[in-house]
Order: structure tokens, then C-alpha cells, then sequence
């Protein structure tokens, strides 16, 4: 279908894979068709997904016409195919991990409307042992309308004839996610058994033998697979679509919960669990499930899972895992004691958000983890303005049921806003938000601002859209005095509103400690954040990182991210940030163990990379920097502050042509759009252009760009500290008198 050559992308300094598609293939196919499914396969992110970066097309090819193309991230792994050429077979709790990783991804594009068609070895790559999934869309996007109502010439839908479903193989106009999950299931065969269950001559054949062939036992060749594992194949493998599982969540859940071999570990435990005690009055809220398929569903089932969350919290007593660690299992079917295990909690709240007009049913269930049985589960039809009525009635009834302390006999809360509209524009605002990207975090903010407009004593959409103004600060992706006096502003706003607002605080102790540098005042507000609710983890993580750790205090720093890990377990951030901390101090077998311990679990989090090429040089492993931070550009998107410090890194190796190249990038982007003068001063203090280094670190504090605050205890400026001009920037910023 498709030339692919490794190609390097010069508007944004990357290696990608390139991909220039045949147009040959099929005299029905059109350009317009393929660009449009191109586009749409585009907007799937997800962690096991190989996302598309571009696509478009070229010039006149070999056979003439416009040439299309699409290029993707490189993945330096090999691909699932390549590791059966070398094993043939896989050790059965890895070929059942891999399946949970497609599946999630399956089950992810599928909500979004989108079918692969070609699930298969060769599409799945292998990235730091895990499973990405490729060329997503790319089969609907060159099957053309008039291909789906007929046959090709080989006499078989366009895919590969072995893992295609009966119903693509016959030329099925309509497929479902169905039609996936049946190919992902001959790819777990054919990782446990060694070959795929049917095999022939011609498409034809394979075609017969599914269809009238019962599926070749796996247990005869591969004892040691459990029998619930089996079951699960084979019902994945019925030849009719209505007798397979619903979803590849299903499939993903059957699996996980199938594994009765003590010697097969569940797949899904095996990557998150931690040896958490258990608290007899703790609780997860996982997220609720979005039963509709418009985003503004998915915004208000979040928001309920999230206010749901935050009244809980407020109870006394009652530990809450924080939405991070909560979110993190976004879309994994998995039984609630594997849940409970990883998170250290007594039991789990789930549920499901369907909504109609201004039609409203909520179901849930409170389910005890020790022995997997409900304590207590409900349905609600109400009208969409009752929602606030609801989210009262479900705290006060898992309360209740945990035989807690209830909120008061017949108290209820206030509601946060008088304004529906303004609620649901604030849903959708934290709903982007916590997606963390730049576009994202832009989008929220338009969404809060909107809030504020429709409710100007909204309290908690002031106080948001503080936060998120101040976390475009702290990306670096805008300039300073643009997003820190807005956050500065909504914050007071907040507080006018509700004066012990710990978001708010929050927020406005970050503006005064990164922007302001006034720490004694931002101390003060952390502690009164903290105090006001000492079990939500982001103001412990802002307080440990903004301002505990540039004032050389890392034991306070440390012990705070200890705190925040209490409430957050899964939050790779503030677990990464405890190996920042080290680095810091100068520790880095430390702080690299940290990283690792992240990597681990995480091992596509971009930022945990970026601290480990910094970890790396400061260890002066030159050359492994450069890798961790080159794999970081890719996952975070080439984030310029990832671009210097590779910059930086390769100018140290003596790659001056390559860091000159990537300080070109950093020039070009600059003309465009803000990047901080700090980032220019670690480039030329990487080529050891110091005067020139600390003239863009000058403007860096000049413009109190965020990056300031880093100065004094980096390790990386060492080689500044004795320079004339260098202590009197320190000077300035507070750091030291």
C-alpha cells in the first residue's frame, strides 16, 4: 500500500517515518477520501496508539498523478512481528499484557467512531516493551465507497486475508468494532500458540475454514495458558459479530479476570501495582462511563466523577484518590480488587452518565474491594438542572453505606454556580485542562473565561481558570506577564468569592513564588491551600516544586511529594518531580532511580525522559542524555524546552553542528510564537558561550520568565556561578541575599 522511508522532518527537527502511499491499487480510489480519514485518524491520542503527525500531498509520482503521504512518529522498536520471527511464541503473561494495551487502544478509537481493519503484527510496534498501534484509519482511508459493496479482484476486502474478521472477508459493507476485536484475538493466538488458527492456500480457503472449522484448541500446545483465557479467545473468534464480546473493553476485562494460573499474573496488575496498605474508610471514584457519544457527555460524566470526588473528600476521616490516579484508569475494565490492591483503598464508586436533551440517568455502584460485592448501587432520572441535587445525593449515599459520617442530617451544600450553563461550560473547561497539552490548556481557558462571563461569582471557574493560565506559565508556552496577571487576577476573583478556596490559593501562591518572587507571601498561601484541604495533591506538588526545591529546601520538598504520593498514587508527575528533587541535590544514582521507578510504569511520559537526559548529563553520561532527551522531543511533541536541553546536551558531546542546528529551530519558532530567553542562555552555556549565556539569562529575569526560579539550584548552571554577572541575577529573583 505504501513506500515508508525513515525521513527527517525539517520544520520541526524529528525523525519520523514517511509514508508514500500507492495510488495504484484500486481505480476507485480518491485523494479527497484518503486525506479526509487521514485527518479524523489524526485526532486519536492515546498511549498505546502511534499517533499521524501530517499528512497531504506531494508532487507527480513514478506513475503519475499527485503523490499522498503521512508521516508518523519513528519508533526505534521493532514491531510485534519481527519479536514472533525471533520467539515464535511469547511467555503467556506478556502476550496477555500487549492484547490489554491493543485492546485499550481498539476500545479508545472505537468511542471515537474509528475502525482499524488491519489489526496484525506488523501494525503493532514495540516501544520500551509496550504496544503501540499503527497505521490507525489507514484501511478506511483508501477503501473508497464502491470498493466496501464489492469484492477486489484477490476476491477479499482490502486487509490481510489471516486476521481479517468473516464479515470484512466477505465484503461486508457495515463493520463494527467487532470486526477488530476478532482480528486482535487471532494476534493473541498466534502470540500464544505460535501460528494463526486458520490458515490456506487462497483467501477463499481461509474464509471456509472459519466458517465451518471450530477453533483449534491453544491448550493442546500451550498448557500453561488457563483455560478462561482460551474461553475468551474462542468467543472472541465466533465467526457471527452478535456472539463475540460487545467491546474490546470486554475482551480486555475477560482476560484480565480469566487468569486462574497462580503462575500468570493479571496483565493489568502487573504494571501498576504498588504495596500500598489498604484503609478500611478509603475510596476510589473511577470515571464515570459517558453511555452517549457527543464530547459534551464525556465532559459532564468526568465533572460528576470529579465533584463527586471533591464532596467526598470533605468528609471526615474518608481518604479519596486524587483524579489523577483516578483517571488513570480511565477505560480499563479490570476486576475492583486489582483496583483496590494498586490504590490502597476499602472500595470503589463507578457508575455511568447517559444524557438526553436535558434528560439525565446517572446508575452507580458502590462495590466492597475485599470480596468484590455491591454495598449499594442506584438509578436517577432527573432533569439536567437537578444535577447539583444528584451529586449531593450520591456523596450522601456512599457515605451512608460506608457507614461514615454524613454530611449533616439535612444540610446541603450550596450550589457552586447559579448558572447551569456556566456549570457545563466549566465541565468542559476542566475537561480540557486536565489533558496538560498546550491546544488543550488554550481551549480551557477560552471555556473558564466564558464561565466567569455567564457567572462572575463562580468561585470555582475563577479558580480554575487561574490554574490554567498559570500552567501555561509554567510550560513556557506563553509569555509571563500574559498568563501570570490573568491567573493573578482570577485568582482574587476566586477568593472574593469564597476566601478559603484552596484552588485559588493555590494558584495565586504560584503566581507570587514563579512570577512575583516573593516567597514569603507564597508560603503562606500554600500552608492556608494546604490547611483548607490537606488531601487534594496538587497544591502539596506545586508547593514542593515552585517553592520548596529553588529555595534548596529538598527534605521539605521530598516530604511533601510523599504527602501528595498518599492522596495520588498513579500521578507520574509528582513521582517524577521526587526525582527532580534529587537531581537538585545532586544525587543523581537517586534521582535516576526515581526516573526508572517512573519509566517503568510510564514508560511513555515525555517529561519523565526530559529529567532523565538532564539526570544523565549532570552524571556526565553525555551520549545516553542525548538519547533520553531525543526520545522526549518525540513525546512531548518537540517542546522547545525539551530542544534545548538536547541543544545543550549535544553541544557538551562536541556535536556543536548538530546544537547549532537545533538553536536554529529555537530562532525560527521565536519569530513565531514566545520562547523564553532562558532557553537560549542554556544553548550557549552548552556551547560555552557564557557571556552570551548570561545576557539571555538576564532577559530571562528581566521578562521573570518562570525558568528563573531554577538559577540557584540547578546543577546545570554550575559552570556560571562564579560568573560576574551571574550572582546578581540570583540576587534578584530572591533566591539568595
Amino acid at each position: 500500500m505504501a513506500t515508508v522511508y525513515l525521513a527527517h522532518d525539517l520544520k520541526h527537527g524529528r525523525l519520523v517515518a514517511l509514508k508514500i502511499v500507492r495510488t495504484d491499487f484500486d481505480p476507485f480510489f480518491t485523494s479527497d477520501r484518503f486525506l479526509q480519514e487521514i485527518r479524523l485518524a489524526a485526532r486519536l491520542q492515546h498511549p498505546h496508539i502511534l499517533p499521524v503527525f501530517d499528512s497531504g500531498e506531494g508532487g507527480a509520482g513514478d506513475l503519475g498523478g499527485r503523490q499522498l503521504w503521512y508521516t508518523m512518529p519513528y519508533i526505534e522498536g521493532r514491531s510485534l512481528r519481527e519479536r514472533l520471527r525471533r520467539e515464535v511464541q511469547l511467555p503467556v503473561d506478556e502476550a496477555l499484557r500487549l492484547a490489554h494495551e491493543v485492546a485499550e487502544a481498539l476500545d479508545y478509537a472505537h468511542s471515537n467512531g474509528i475502525i482499524h481493519r488491519d489489526v496484525k503484527p506488523e501494525n503493532i510496534l514495540l516501544s520500551l516493551g509496550h504496544a503501540l498501534l499503527a497505521d490507525f484509519g489507514i484501511g478506511r482511508a483508501v477503501t473508497t465507497p464502491e470498493q466496501d459493496e464489492r469484492l477486489t479482484p484477490s476476491g477479499l476486502a482490502l486487509g490481510t486475508p489471516v486476521y481479517m474478521s468473516p464479515e470484512q472477508a466477505a465484503g461486508e459493507t457495515r463493520l463494527d468494532g467487532r470486526s477488530d476485536l476478532y482480528s486482535l484475538a487471532v494476534v493473541l493466538y498466534e502470540m500464544l500458540v505460535g501460528e494463526v488458527p486458520y490458515t490456506g492456500a487462497t483467501a477463499q480457503a481461509i474464509l471456509a475454514k472459519r466458517l465451518s472449522l471450530e477453533v483449534p484448541r491453544i491448550r493442546v500446545v500451550r498448557p500453561a495458558v488457563p483455560e478462561g483465557i482460551e474461553q475468551a479467545i474462542v468467543k472472541a473468534l465466533a465467526p457471527l459479530p452478535a456472539d463475540r464480546f460487545a467491546t474490546a473493553a470486554e475482551f480486555a476485562h475477560a482476560l484480565a479476570t480469566s487468569v486462574s494460573s497462580p503462575s500468570v499474573p493479571d496483565p493489568m496488575a502487573a504494571e501498576w501495582v504498588q504495596s500500598t496498605s489498604v484503609s478500611s474508610r478509603s475510596i476510589v471514584v473511577l470515571p464515570f462511563r459517558n453511555m452517549g457519544s457527543d464530547p459534551e457527555g464525556e465532559c459532564l460524566s468526568d465533572g460528576i466523577t470529579e465533584e463527586l470526588a471533591r464532596l467526598l473528600a470533605a468528609v471526615e476521616g474518608l481518604r479519596v484518590v486524587a483524579r489523577t490516579s483516578a483517571f488513570a484508569l480511565k477505560g480499563r475494565a479490570e476486576d475492583v480488587r486489582t483496583t483496590g490492591q494498586r490504590l490502597g483503598v476499602s472500595a470503589v464508586l463507578e457508575g455511568s452518565v447517559q444524557r438526553v436533551g436535558n434528560r439525565l440517568r446517572i446508575t452507580t455502584q458502590l462495590v466492597d474491594v475485599a470480596d468484590g460485592f455491591q454495598l449499594w448501587s442506584a438509578r436517577y432520572d432527573r432533569q439536567l438542572r437537578d444535577v447539583f441535587a444528584i451529586e449531593d445525593e450520591l456523596a450522601r449515599a456512599v457515605v451512608e453505606a460506608l457507614k461514615g459520617r454524613l454530611f449533616g442530617p439535612r444540610s446541603q451544600r450550596p450550589p457552586p454556580t447559579v448558572s447551569l450553563q456556566a456549570y457545563e461550560t466549566y465541565l468542559q473547561g476542566m475537561h480540557a485542562w486536565n489533558q496538560r497539552t498546550e491546544d488543550a490548556l488554550s481551549a480551557s481557558v477560552k471555556y473558564f473565561t466564558r464561565a466567569t462571563a455567564l457567572d462572575p461569582k463562580f468561585a470555582l471557574a475563577h479558580a480554575a481558570l487561574a490554574s490554567a493560565q498559570v500552567t501555561l506559565g509554567l510550560y513556557g508556552a506563553r509569555e509571563p506577564g500574559e498568563t501570570m496577571r490573568v491567573a493573578e487576577t482570577a485568582a482574587a476573583a476566586a477568593l472574593a468569592a469564597e476566601p478559603d478556596l484552596s484552588a485559588a490559593l493555590t494558584a495565586r501562591a504560584c503566581v507570587r513564588a514563579v512570577y512575583r518572587w516573593e516567597w514569603e507571601a507564597a508560603e503562606v498561601d500554600f500552608r492556608q491551600a494546604i490547611d483548607r484541604d490537606p488531601t487534594w495533591p496538587t497544591a502539596r506538588h506545586w508547593y514542593a516544586v515552585n517553592c520548596l526545591t529553588p529555595q534548596g529546601r529538598f527534605p521539605e520538598a521530598r516530604e511533601q511529594l510523599r504527602r501528595a504520593q498518599e492522596h495520588d498514587p498513579l500521578s507520574s508527575a509528582i513521582d517524577v518531580s521526587l526525582g527532580l528533587v534529587a537531581y537538585c541535590e545532586g544525587d543523581y544514582p537517586l534521582a535516576e532511580a526515581e526516573i526508572r521507578r517512573v519509566l517503568d510504569a510510564a514508560p511513555d511520559f515525555g517529561m519523565a525522559h526530559y529529567f532523565l537526559g538532564q539526570v544523565l548529563e549532570g552524571a556526565s553520561q553525555l551520549e545516553r542524555a542525548a538519547e533520553a532527551l531525543r526520545r522526549a522531543r518525540v513525546m512531548t511533541g518537540n517542546s522547545a524546552e525539551v530542544v534545548a536541553a538536547l541543544a545543550h546536551v549535544e553541544a557538551r558531546a562536541g556535536h556543536r553542528e548538530e546544537a547549532r542546528l537545533l538553536l536554529d529551530d529555537l530562532v525560527t519558532r521565536a519569530q513565531r510564537r514566545y520562547v523564553s530567553p532562558a532557553l537560549f542562555g542554556l544553548v550557549h552555556l552548552g556551547l560555552g558561550e557564557l557571556d552570551t549565556s548570561v545576557d539571555w539569562l538576564e532577559r530571562a529575569v528581566a521578562s521573570r520568565s518562570p525558568y528563573a526560579i531554577w538559577l540557584e539550584v540547578k546543577p546545570v548552571y554550575a559552570e556560571l556561578r562564579s560568573h560576574p554577572r551571574f550572582a546578581a541575577l540570583i540576587h534578584r529573583v530572591g533566591l539568595r541575599g
